[in-house]
């Protein structure tokens, strides 16, 4: 209230009453109205409060001075970035607490801005030499930073409080705001060593001894934290936030096309929504696996493949085929960034037919196919598109995407992390990886990552390709505890994330992780024609019988699990394998050469099963080969 109260901005009548109720307004907004996480509960707490105020105002004016304060932010719009409601929430509050000194946790879905809104006000906030002149008294922002996660410490919290009070009494007489940002605040309340019990006391520390502090978490905190500072829950989103949000980064990206195609993007928000609804209502275990950034990733990819369109047709010819056109980038940009799950890209492209109506174009699905493999090449060339991730089974994906990437004569390494309990709870392993990881961005590889979940949260900013840019060079924040680093980042650096779709079914990754990539399912099954496939069911199938000793139900022994490289999948991938790097097409040879690597690993019961097992005699030929390979071979 005090801030308000003192604020010499036109926005505020000079009358001294009015002054007071305004001061109270917006202080009521920020404390109570953001706190509540349903727009429903916020609807009817600002019915009850608008008898108080005039003519029942008591959100129009919080909203104005929103309006008046974040336009006056540095937001780069040319990246797509919308001024959408949560957003300009976000911005104000955080604006508000840090001149205020006042604490601040924001507790939001992956995708609502939380990071981004710190951003954006970091980039405004620069004293003296800000943009607009609101900003220029309020102090240049200097923040000290803490990447939750699970291994967290409340020893590491404390140090960069510490640093940030040091550096805040030492510049005490400048216009500078020394502030502690603590991100991923969730990630940290789950670490075993209760790291957040620290927080009580170091945001109850009298006004000398503490600097502003912004955390933020994806989940919600317990009470004991969220009642030590001022709490804003960002609410989810309803259509008319989407259709806003659609707009406004189509709108930031070419405002000529999205005027002339806005129903397109309102119907792309359409989509996303009735997608939302499906899986809640639905109640699919994996409703959250897509969330707001692949929305976001969908306008923006739509646009910049419109524009695209556009350049290389005249208005007339577009005119004519606009219905086509329009559908092929709607269902190659949901293909793009739905993909991951069983049927998702099914379940959202049949919502957007729906959506779309008459203008649909049912011959898309005829001429326009494309194939997991044209998809992925997409993304890679795709100067603004997001990181991939590859789900499959066992090994399938790392394979497949060396096989891709060295027919497009890209450079690559690959990762894998160690499974060892002690290398996984060490925060020196962890910095070794994230050391190779900064040396790697500053070159011209694609980086394939595997099974190193316990550096992921680290490496959170460089997912986000949220960039800090000097001159023609970018630059990425690596963040572990309360140490930084910035690396460079190579024009041509990408990262690949592998995942084993067991860890998807089991709901084992979280969302504000799953989130950040453009994810798609991909095996060797999809790359295989009728006929390879039809030679792995025979293959199966024969693999089947002869570790089973012919279907006998008295055998003790579980041969099938000690068979390598016979799985499905593998057998599949053998397959692949064999035909793009030693171009075998015909069946007999092709199938000689899959038992000339999987027969030296059969053991001696199976063997014994193939001779003594009377098996189907169309499976004679395969008992030839094998036990000539195996006695060739000297098994």
């Amino acid at each position: 209230i005090r801030y308000f109260l003192n604020d010499k901005s036109s926005a505020f009548i000079i009358d001294a009453y009015k002054r007071v109720l305004y001061s109270l307004n917006i202080s009521l907004y920020l404390c109570y109205y953001l706190r509540l996480n349903d727009k429903n509960d916020r609807n009817r707490l600002a019915q009850d409060l608008n008898r108080y105020f005039p003519n029942g105002t008591f959100i129009k004016f919080p909203e104005s001075e929103i309006r008046k304060i974040t336009q006056q932010m540095h937001i780069e719009k040319s990246k797509g970035i919308a001024l959408n409601r949560a957003l300009r929430e976000n911005l104000f509050t955080i604006f508000m607490c840090i001149t205020n000194n006042v604490p601040l946790i924001i507790v939001g879905k992956p995708g609502t801005s939380k990071s981004l809104s710190f951003q954006i006000l970091y980039n405004t906030m620069k004293g003296e030499y800000s943009e607009s002149d609101l900003f220029k008294d309020k102090g240049k922002l200097y923040r000290y930073y803490y990447q939750g996660s699970e291994t967290s410490t409340s020893k590491g919290i404390e140090k960069v409080f510490s640093k940030a009070i040091k550096a805040q009494a030492k510049n005490k007489n400048k216009n500078i705001i020394t502030l502690v940002f603590f991100d991923e605040m969730g990630l940290a309340e789950r670490s075993s060593n209760n790291p957040l019990k620290i927080i009580h006391y170091l945001l109850e520390k009298d006004k000398e001894n503490s600097v502003p502090f912004l955390g933020i978490s994806n989940w919600k905190l317990d009470a004991s934290k969220i009642n030590r500072a001022l709490s804003l829950t960002i609410t989810d989103y309803d259509i008319e936030d989407l259709e806003e949000t659609a707009i406004a980064i189509a709108e930031a990206l070419d405002s000529n096309l999205c005027d002339r195609h806005k129903e397109f993007f309102e119907i792309l928000a359409q989509t996303y929504f009735s997608y939302v609804q499906y899986n809640h209502n639905n109640k699919i275990e994996n409703k959250d696996f897509h969330g707001n950034r692949d929305f976001y990733n969908l306008i923006k990819n739509a646009m910049n493949e419109l524009i695209t369109v556009t350049q290389n047709i005249s208005e007339k010819k577009f005119a004519k085929q606009e219905n086509k056109l329009l559908t092929d980038i709607g269902i190659t940009c949901l293909e793009r960034n739905f993909g991951g799950l069983e049927d998702s890209t099914k379940i959202i492209k049949d919502l957007f037919k729906v959506k779309m109506e008459y203008k649909y174009d049912d011959s898309y699905n005829l001429k326009n196919k494309k194939s997991i493999v044209d998809i992925i090449i997409k993304n890679i060339l795709d100067p603004n598109g997001r990181y991939l991730m590859l789900i499959s089974e066992g090994n399938d994906a790392s394979n497949i995407i060396k096989y891709v990437l060295k027919s497009m004569k890209k450079n690559y390494i690959e990762l894998v992390g160690s499974k060892y309990k002690n290398d996984i709870k060490s925060g020196r392993y962890s910095e070794e990886i994230l050391n190779k990881i900064k040396y790697i961005m500053e070159t011209d590889n694609i980086l394939i990552l595997r099974e190193l979940d316990i550096i992921y949260p680290s490496l959170f900013d460089l997912f986000n390709q949220n960039f800090t840019c000097m001159g023609d060079k970018k630059f990425a924040r690596i963040a572990f505890e309360y140490a930084k680093i910035s690396s460079e980042v190579n024009p041509n650096f990408r990262v690949i994330i592998i995942v084993n779709h067991i860890k998807i079914e089991e709901l084992k990754l979280d969302p504000p992780f799953l989130n950040r990539f453009e994810k798609h399912i991909i095996n060797f099954r999809m790359l295989l024609t009728e006929k390879d496939l039809k030679i792995a069911d025979k293959l199966m199938t024969y693999l089947g019988l002869i570790s089973s000793y012919n279907n006998n139900k008295k055998l003790k022994l579980d041969l099938e699990k000690i068979m390598i490289n016979c799985q499905r999948h593998s057998i599949e991938g053998l397959i692949y394998k064999i035909k793009t790097e030693e171009s075998i097409e015909k069946e007999s040879k092709l199938v000689k050469r899959i038992f000339e690597i999987i027969v030296p690993t059969f053991c001696q019961d199976i063997i014994a099963s193939i001779i003594s097992s009377k098996i189907d005699k169309k499976y004679k030929d395969y008992n030839e080969m094998v036990l000539n390979i195996y006695q060739e071979q000297k098994c």
